[in-house]
């Protein structure tokens, strides 16, 4: 008999690809194995949630889905490790290891860095504010492109050039730590 191998949707195949480059991102310490899981489960939630109603960003959509399969990923392992570690009568002694002070400070000004550089951009660069909304709220670029009849790769370099100016003015305030460089251990 002959076999009918389906060749794969070529949009799929592109948003499987993306969401492995998500994944792959240096937020995420991801073991090929596991990154490839967590794409393919992203995928497949996608295409549950669009068989409704087709998004808007499928990308942006696929980048949070991913992002959130990843949180339940390492929240699972953080659990086991805490319930494994729970077992060992040496840790029972060991003083709780609650966050310092400069780690929930750290943590307040990451949650603000969105509103710190639209005060920045505003101020120095009103014309990264669209980039700026783009990067923080949807993920997506497609509609920025649109807007400015640019193409999605132009209105990505504009937006590194934008983070990037940002950057340097954090790191000449000796701000850099908010970038995650030259933390301050001690």
């Amino acid at each position: 008999m002959n076999e009918i191998k389906e060749q794969p949707d070529p949009a799929w195949a592109g948003l499987l690809a993306f969401a492995r480059r998500v994944l792959s991102g240096p937020a995420y310490d991801l073991a090929p194995a596991d990154r490839e899981d967590l794409a393919q489960e992203a995928l497949l939630d996608l295409f549950i949630r669009t068989r409704a109603e087709a998004p808007r960003n499928p990308e942006g959509l696929l980048r949070t889905i991913a992002h959130r399969k990843a949180l339940d990923l390492f929240r699972t392992r953080k659990r086991w490790s805490l319930l494994v570690d729970g077992l060992d009568p040496e840790r029972h002694d060991a003083p709780d290891s609650g966050p310092r002070p400069e780690d929930v400070l750290r943590l307040r000004v990451l949650d603000a860095l969105p509103a710190i550089a639209e005060g920045w951009f505003r101020a120095h660069n009103a014309d990264c504010l669209p980039h700026l909304h783009s990067y923080f709220l949807d993920g997506g670029w497609r509609d920025l492109a649109e807007a400015r009849d640019a193409r999605v790769n132009t209105v990505i370099k504009q937006w590194e050039r934008c983070r990037d100016a940002f950057a340097r003015d954090l790191r000449a305030r000796g701000l850099a730590w908010m970038l995650g460089e030259g933390r301050r251990d001690g």
